[in-house]
């Protein structure tokens, strides 16, 4: 019987070594990247908003809602730089009368490990109806990276068309979940010009007057660092018209994202979380050292064997 036993042990040993090894180097690397066929809706809302009702040209008070719909760039993807692939984000700001208030496009290739933007596949930012604007976006765009670390990185904002920093404030939880909160700031900023009446800042007069587009964006995000998944995101925004000491307000919004999606969320990144962290920690080292363990009682079972037979023979 333990003839037969010291070749199994062996065999069982270093088959589990052999799989803690694929598993760590192999299942890992295939499991902690971006999908290039991704498709996902994030729901957020904005209760009590200001915005520009360019219909009654004046400030309303109104609930919004918006849906973020992004679908990866497969064909694209696959063309893309190694590690790269390719997203379109659709976001759509509708109030609480059912009105679409804004619709923006954004395209931007990433790499699918680090969230990194790159610099291919024509990148664009689509926020007036059918004029696509070519963008270079830089840092993060659409997530943080796999195995999220406390420090600080640099947000792509497409409002801004520049990065902010996002500064790692703490560790906190979200439905008994582990999370890294980022919080990124950024301040009042002329994006361009706009020509208004001059009656809708106020100014006399019946003319068209140049005005400057300020805005600003305060986000906080909640990430799980696993998976560099944004389980949470709260942007306190504010854009406005200025044009000397004539201001219009356009949004003044606190945009999150909605109980709902937030469930959603913490739903989806906890199951891959726990399949990476074991991947390539715990489920690596428990193959691995059980296979030695089982290997090395196999062969010393063997060299047990051989010896008991080698004391046979010279007796």
């Amino acid at each position: 019987m333990r003839r037969y036993l010291e070749p199994v042990l062996v065999g069982v040993g270093v088959f589990l070594v052999m799989a803690g090894v694929m598993t760590r180097f192999y299942a890992v690397p295939k499991l902690a990247v971006a999908p290039i066929d991704q498709y996902s809706v994030t729901s957020l809302e904005a209760k009590g908003a200001t915005i520009f009702d360019s219909a009654k040209l004046a400030e309303i008070t109104t609930d919004l809602s918006i849906k973020a719909r992004t679908v990866g760039d497969v064909v694209s993807s696959e063309k893309a730089p190694a590690n790269a692939v390719v997203w379109v984000s659709t976001n759509t700001t509708r109030s609480s009368d059912g009105v679409t208030r804004s619709q923006s496009v954004e395209r931007a290739a990433f790499n699918k490990v680090s969230g990194v933007a790159v610099s291919c596949c024509n990148n664009f930012d689509e926020s007036t109806k059918g004029q696509r604007v070519p963008t270079s976006p830089k840092g993060q765009v659409f997530k943080f990276p796999f195995w999220t670390e406390k420090t600080t990185y640099s947000m792509w904002d497409s409002t801004a068309q520049r990065t902010v920093a996002a500064k790692y404030t703490g560790t906190t939880k979200v439905q008994g979940m582990n999370v890294y909160k980022f919080v990124s700031d950024l301040p009042d900023t002329v994006t361009g010009t706009l020509d208004v009446p001059a009656s809708v800042l106020g100014m006399a007069g019946t003319e068209n007057v140049a005005a400057e587009n300020h805005y600003q964006n305060l986000t906080t995000y909640l990430v799980e660092p696993t998976t560099g998944g944004i389980v949470n995101q709260s942007m306190v925004q504010k854009q406005w018209l200025a044009s000397g000491d004539h201001q219009l307000v356009t949004t003044a919004a606190t945009i999150a994202f909605t109980k709902a999606q937030v469930a959603d969320m913490v739903h989806q990144v906890k199951t891959k979380s726990i399949l990476l962290r074991a991947a390539h920690g715990i489920g690596f080292y428990l193959l691995v050292i059980i296979g030695l363990l089982l290997a090395g009682a196999g062969v010393m079972l063997g060299l047990r064997r051989r010896g008991n037979l080698g004391a046979v023979a010279v007796s």
